[in-house]
C-alpha cells in the first residue's frame, strides 16, 4: 500500500497530465478567450480581497510544503 501523501502526490499528477493534454487541444483563439475572461474576472475582485486570497494562498502552499517536507523525511 502506498504512503498516503504518495497518493496524494500521484493524484496531483493525474490531474496535470490530465489538465496538460486539454490545454493542447484549445486552440488559440479559445486559450485567448479564456485568459481573457480571467483576466476581466480579476477586475470584479477588490485590490484588498485580491492580496488576502493571494497572502492565505502563499500560505497554504508552505503548510504544505513543511508537510510534504516531514513525511518525507519520516520514510
Amino acid at each position: 500500500m502506498k504512503p498516503e501523501y504518495q497518493e496524494y502526490l500521484d493524484g496531483l499528477r493525474s490531474f496535470n497530465d490530465w489538465e496538460t493534454q486539454r490545454r493542447r487541444q484549445l486552440t488559440i483563439t479559445e486559450k485567448l478567450d479564456q485568459f481573457r475572461a480571467l483576466f476581466e474576472l480579476n477586475d470584479l475582485v477588490p485590490a484588498e480581497i485580491q492580496k488576502k486570497m493571494h497572502t492565505e494562498h502563499l500560505a497554504a502552499l508552505c503548510r504544505l510544503s513543511a508537510l510534504l517536507k516531514a513525511v518525507h523525511e519520516s520514510h
